[in-house]
């Protein structure tokens, strides 16, 4: 049985979660989050917090490395809380600048938190 997300199940239709193509991942959370924030990770953390902690992604920060979407709201200001971020595959409520199409290469706007159009 092959282990690899190449081979997939395909039907008709445009829920998001016919095929296997998105990736779930949980993390903990240096601050609140809102679903569909881009998050990065928490580079003022030392060791393996660098990549265990995420954060709302700074606005247009040079440097960030976007670890992807919230996939729901998290509370970390008083204890670090866990959120599922989506760091592969669709996700319909990704928080984007107003007119950004579909196929665009993307990066961190001025909104903390939100993407735009990488050529703006």
């Amino acid at each position: 049985m092959s282990d690899s997300t190449l081979i997939q199940y395909l039907v008709e239709g445009s829920d998001a979660s016919i095929s296997n193509r998105r990736q779930i991942e949980t993390f903990l959370c240096s601050g609140p989050i809102v679903k569909g924030d881009w998050v990065s990770f928490d580079v003022n953390k030392t060791g393996a917090d660098k990549v265990l902690f995420v954060e709302q992604a700074p606005n247009a920060a040079a440097g960030t490395f976007v670890a992807g979407v919230a996939a729901e709201d998290a509370d970390g200001t008083a204890a670090p809380a866990r959120v599922k971020v989506v760091v592969r595959g669709y996700y319909p409520d990704a928080n984007v600048l107003t007119g950004v199409a579909a196929g665009q290469a993307l990066a961190m706007s001025g909104t903390a938190g939100r993407a735009k159009n990488a050529a703006y």
